[in-house]
């Protein structure tokens, strides 16, 4: 597992060859990217610069304001941090797109 981590690069594929910043580009789906303020592993700045390299409305970059760090959300009854992911998975489903809806 810790390989995985230390090794995943997007870029490292055809048609990318190592540019990770033209593999951000070819992100096509929604995505909504929450990292944790206090994370040290996933500083939000990274993260910010992930969601500037993908193409313009595909990405969108809303900072956990939790104080657990990597384990934003997820220590039993943090009813506070529950609530504000929520609240933003809730925004984002009810502005999918529809299957069958007219585009």
């Amino acid at each position: 597992m810790l390989h995985t981590w230390q090794a995943a690069d997007i870029s490292a594929q055809e048609p990318y060859h190592g540019d990770f910043e033209k593999a951000l580009r070819s992100i096509k789906a929604k995505t909504l990217v929450l990292p944790g303020k206090t994370d040290l592993y996933f500083p939000p700045e990274d993260s910010e610069y992930e969601v500037h390299n993908m193409a313009p409305g595909v990405g969108e970059l809303d900072v956990y304001p939790s104080i657990w760090g990597h384990w934003a959300g997820g220590p039993p009854g943090n009813m506070e941090d529950v609530k504000w992911l929520d609240q933003r998975l809730k925004r984002m489903l009810e502005n999918a797109p529809k299957m069958g809806a007219a585009a």
